[in-house]
């Protein structure tokens, strides 16, 4: 809530000190800052944009997340291989759908190299996970059935299947 506050303060801050820049200032004045606030602004986008600064920056997050809290700091994308052509993808369970009320065994999407990572399931106003589902596990209409595959094999099975059911 404190850092919240203080970007809010900070974003607040900076208007402010913006709009002053400018009042006052008449012809060349208010194009000479007009060009140095868009060009610090192309500076801070490509900045932001660099791959050396964000090797950098995680270097520096990572360290000080493991020195100073009790977090977990993994790289996900890395971790499941998202930019190695794998992919996660949310697939809903409609009425129409060929998932609905199978047990997760039957689907056999084994075969076809899909792993279920986790379902959402309502539970009155909630949402539930069942984390890691075995494939006694029937699911259910509104269920929300998490898939790790390569890309495409989300494309071609998972979305056909979704698709052919009228789920997705």
């Amino acid at each position: 809530r404190a850092l919240i506050l203080l970007g809010s303060a900070g974003i607040t801050t900076s208007m402010a000190t913006l709009v002053l820049a400018f009042i006052g200032q008449s012809g060349r004045g208010i194009v000479l800052r007009g060009e140095i606030l868009v060009l610090g602004l192309v500076f801070i986008f490509f900045f932001s944009r660099s791959r050396h600064v964000y090797g950098l920056m995680k270097k520096i997050i990572t360290a000080a997340l493991k020195k100073w809290t009790t977090l977990r700091v993994y790289d996900y994308e890395q971790m499941f291989g998202l930019s190695e052509g794998y992919g996660i993808v949310k697939i809903v369970v409609n009425q129409d759908s060929l998932f609905k009320d199978r047990q997760l065994k039957e689907l056999r999407l084994e075969l076809e190299h899909i792993l279920i990572l986790a379902i959402y399931r309502k539970a009155g106003a909630k949402m539930q996970l069942i984390g890691a589902p075995h494939g006694e596990e029937v699911i259910r209409v509104g269920d929300e059935l998490i898939c790790y595959a390569r890309e495409e094999v989300i494309n071609k099975v998972l979305m056909q299947r979704a698709q052919d059911a009228g789920s997705c």
